[in-house]
């Protein structure tokens, strides 16, 4: 073995280091054979050397043998290259994939946690439109649990924030959406239904049945089953419903259909805005917790204002209401 100096020995030993960490990542290269490699090729160069090598002579054989970074890729085809390009081997650049992919593999299973948990939550959020979204669940949870465990640490999630968020913002996102606007769709899409059914009744005489004929299909076996008008009561309810678009000289079907489904839906979304400002407003810690860290800056108070102006609203739609029904 080539008897190098001290300053020498210690720049050889700092190398095959950083060759083993290098290959750390890549199970089927034995860092071993690397580096007793490299340790054979360094005796070579200076076998002919009766003193010990300088630090500056081993520098100039290291450059040679190039960074060591670049023995990761010892397994690649080493092919001459041909015009600067080397020839595409694609049995070889499978294995490379795969030596690599077990390499990724390898630092997330046993990486650290800090940085393993956002990486696994990212991977999946990425799966949850294969898997039909029943690994965005999953993947909200460990979100979750990687924020509580920087929380713990006292360390702000910085860049791993990117990772973490998307599916904490997509499962919250939606629960949150649902709260608020749930009961505002239900209420204005039953408006619709009746507006069409109203609107139908007018055009073909007002014959019964229609109320309980919820398809075009339905009312039109029912019309022609029955000539009989619709009762009194069922006919003024109707008229009530098409005056509403007509007060506010709305005249084509699709227009009137949409401000009256939009009126009818604001007062049962202030009402349930109210509902869930009075919850809010009494159980704070409930809203941060289920909504963590989106909505940390909640308090009591905004729970009280959202009740509060829901609230005026609604007083304010039921008088507008009672003037035009």
């Amino acid at each position: 073995m080539t008897v190098l100096t001290d300053s020498a020995a210690g720049r050889l030993h700092d190398y095959l280091t950083q060759v083993r960490v290098a290959l750390a990542a890549h199970p089927d290269v034995s860092s071993e054979e690397v580096t007793a490699d490299v340790q054979e090729h360094i005796d070579t160069e200076f076998a002919h050397v009766n003193r010990p090598v300088t630090l500056e002579e081993l520098e100039a054989v290291l450059a040679r043998l190039g960074p060591p970074n670049q023995w990761a890729n010892v397994g690649v085809n080493s092919q001459a290259f041909t015009n600067g390009v080397a020839p595409f081997d694609g049995k070889e650049f499978l294995r490379e994939l795969r030596r690599k992919s077990r390499g990724v593999l390898a630092t997330l299973w046993r990486g650290p946690e800090d940085w393993r948990l956002p990486y696994l939550t990212f991977g999946l959020t990425l799966l949850a439109p294969v898997t039909l979204g029943f690994t965005l669940l999953l993947a909200y949870l460990l979100g979750r649990a990687t924020v509580e465990l920087a929380h713990e640490k006292g360390q702000p999630l910085g860049a791993r924030r990117w990772l973490v968020y998307p599916a904490i913002l997509i499962v919250n996102g939606s629960l949150l959406f649902g709260l608020l606007f749930g009961p505002a769709l239900i209420a204005g899409n039953y408006a619709g239904l009746e507006f069409n059914h109203a609107i139908r009744s007018e055009r073909d005489g007002w014959p019964t049945g229609e109320r309980i004929a919820k398809t075009r299909a339905q009312y039109d076996a029912m019309r022609k089953a029955s000539t009989l008008p619709m009762p009194d009561a069922d006919r003024a309810y109707y008229e009530r419903i098409l005056a509403v678009p007509r007060q506010m000289h709305v005249t084509s079907d699709s227009g009137g259909e949409m401000v009256f489904a939009v009126l009818a839906a604001i007062g049962p979304l202030a009402v349930w805005w109210a509902i869930l400002g009075l919850v809010m407003w009494s159980f704070p810690k409930l809203v941060t917790t289920i909504f963590h860290p989106l909505l940390d800056g909640y308090d009591w108070l905004h729970g009280l204002r959202l009740a509060t102006c829901s609230g005026i609203v609604f007083v304010i739609w039921a008088g507008t209401a009672q003037r035009i029904w």
